[in-house]
């Protein structure tokens, strides 16, 4: 092979080696924010998190804070943020999921008649998903 034709070989090798700047974002893992609550309060966010949905994880937790949540078979997502009141801490909670959820829902203060939706009080396994603990940093 002479050295001419063997440089476009190589550069397109490299191209094909490399993924593009579009397909790198596009599999980048999904984060929900959830503001966290004020002192003795609990927040709450429902999302459609898809059929095929992976369990949530939680990626930054303030000290004190508890964080439960999970889907249901349905692709249902649930996430409720727990703040005690001796916690001192503020901010935000961030939860990562494999795709972006549509539908987001959020109730600020939950325990404060913050009416939860009419299709959650209806969902038994939505209150399952409330009932365990995230995985993830500190929750």
């Amino acid at each position: 092979m002479s050295p001419a034709r063997a440089v476009p070989l190589l550069a397109l090798a490299a191209a094909l080696a490399l993924p593009a700047a579009g397909a790198s974002a596009a599999k980048r893992p999904a984060a929900l924010k959830v503001a966290v609550p004020a002192a003795g309060q609990v927040s709450v966010v429902l999302a459609d998190a898809g059929r095929r949905a992976s369990r949530p994880k939680a990626a930054a937790v303030p000290a004190g804070v508890s964080v439960l949540g999970g889907v249901t078979p349905a692709g249902r997502l649930a996430v409720a943020v727990v703040r005690p009141r001796d916690a001192a801490a503020g901010g935000r909670v961030t939860v990562k999921l494999k795709r972006r959820p549509r539908g987001v829902e959020r109730l600020a203060a939950a325990l404060d008649g913050g009416g939860a939706p009419k299709a959650a009080c209806k969902d038994a396994k939505l209150g399952a998903a409330l009932g365990r603990r995230l995985a993830g940093a500190a929750a």
